[in-house]
């Protein structure tokens, strides 16, 4: 798949050349009155402290996204994992064990409508997305340290080849229909056999109660096909700053916890000050782990935010080490859209 790999560099260094002159726009880089480019950085640098001598210093979950949009009606994506570049002996790009598709999260092409230019399913809004993405499955609530949090590969079904339609308001008494076709294997750059498909709906009740019920079944090489049904629920108060939420789901020849038929995960989170908040949440994986865990958040400026939390795990006999995890983890935000400055920061 030489082919694909040279288009997704094509892509990036294109992207990457159109962002040479920095402009501080909220939406991008204008480029004439049809294009917009845009590039925004997120460092997660982390730091763990387990019972057992397990510690580390990483970089997880940290991104460079770039991005072209035309007319607001297409838009061209490439997200790199920055966190590959950072072996244990440093920046190595000689080392032949590292491998180009472990640099690439996602390389994707959306469409969809803009305005009242509703072309595609009657008067429901519309967006394709094709190529290297997160499918339709499960809530993608993140809070600190989430990559860490064993629910992760649960909930989340990322890094490969699909297509996914998003319907909007009205379907089936929804306020969003989004299904998904993909492979079940990825973290590369191929496209391997299409054999996995999801679907996903999501109710709003007075913008505060989102209800979501996920599907998801994909057959990997020598293995039973695996079937997924998650039910998740938001509540938000914006007034008050109050957060909870929860997700359950069952799960049925599950290729990596083989013996659990249902996990569980939720919490609840607070703003104790406009840049400030503090979480409680719990995890459980059926015949595996009972996890429950405390944090803070703070934003301390518009491009940092600094956090801490602490987990306590207990596994089924001898399956895991007992005991407390500590970890501490800054998030830095750079680019050109309005989601790479908190809003509310502890200094100005």
């Amino acid at each position: 798949m030489k082919n694909k790999k040279l288009m997704t560099l094509a892509m990036a260094a294109t992207m990457m050349t159109s962002f040479a002159t920095w402009a501080d726009d909220k939406d991008g880089i204008e480029l004439g009155d049809d294009f917009v480019v845009g590039a925004d950085v997120v460092l997660k640098p982390q730091a763990t402290l387990q019972k057992g001598g397990n510690d580390s210093v990483a970089l997880r979950d940290s991104t460079l996204k770039l991005s072209v949009t035309y007319k607001n009606i297409v838009r061209a994506v490439v997200t790199a994992k920055l966190r590959e570049l950072f072996r244990e002996n440093g920046v190595n790009v000689d080392d032949p064990n590292m491998k180009f598709d472990e640099f690439i999260k996602e390389a994707y092409i959306e469409v969809h409508n803009a305005g009242d230019n509703n072309i595609w399913v009657g008067a429901q809004p519309v967006a394709l997305i094709i190529g290297k993405h997160k499918v339709a499955f499960g809530q993608h609530f993140k809070t600190l340290m989430s990559e860490n949090n064993p629910l992760y590969t649960i909930l989340t079904k990322e890094e490969v080849f699909g297509f996914t339609v998003r319907l909007e308001e009205g379907l089936f008494g929804a306020d969003m229909v989004e299904a998904s076709v993909f492979e079940s294997k990825g973290g590369d750059l191929e496209l391997g056999k299409v054999n996995g498909a999801s679907v996903k709906i999501t109710k709003n009740f007075q913008d505060k109660l989102f209800v979501t019920g996920s599907y998801l079944t994909q057959q990997e090489a020598g293995a039973n096909r695996e079937h997924r049904a998650a039910l998740g629920l938001v509540y938000r108060d914006v007034d008050t700053g109050v957060m909870a939420w929860t997700e359950a789901v069952y799960m049925k020849d599950n290729a990596t916890y083989k013996d659990a038929e249902y996990a569980v995960t939720g919490g609840i989170l607070a703003r104790v000050h406009t840049s400030t908040d503090v979480f409680v949440e719990f995890s459980v994986i059926d015949n595996l782990l009972k996890e429950i865990g405390l944090g803070m958040n703070v934003a301390v400026s518009k491009n940092l935010a600094v956090g801490v939390v602490a987990k306590y795990q207990d596994w089924a006999d001898g399956k895991g080490i007992d005991g407390w995890t500590f970890g501490a983890e800054a998030t830095i935000l750079l680019g050109t859209s309005a989601s790479s400055q908190f809003s509310e920061p502890l200094f100005q």
